[in-house]
């Protein structure tokens, strides 16, 4: 899987790191829309299905920080077991 360093949510470009998140146990971290310089962080051992639904999480939390951690986390899951139920999957998954 092509690794993107930054990425634009709503017009606000996120750097993005693929490194052990600064939160203890987290999958993925996703910095304010306010903050300077905004990153989001992916755990770089994410795989699967999991790796998905972490992505679409901080990726909701940077175009929508509005929505409380409920409705993101309930909002990655069915999304992601959609996309995985349709076949979506990362290309190292089929190494």
């Amino acid at each position: 899987m092509k690794k993107p360093k930054s990425h634009y949510f709503r017009g606000l470009k996120y750097r993005i790191h693929w490194r052990v998140p600064k939160s203890k146990g987290a999958g993925g971290t996703c910095d304010p829309p306010k903050a300077r310089n905004p990153a989001i962080e992916f755990h770089p051992d994410l795989k699967g299905l999991n790796k998905l639904r972490v992505m679409i999480h901080e990726a909701l939390h940077a175009e929508y920080w509005d929505l409380d951690e409920v409705a993101v986390d309930q909002g990655s899951c069915d999304i992601a077991l959609l996309l995985w139920e349709a076949g979506a999957r990362f290309i190292e998954d089929d190494k």
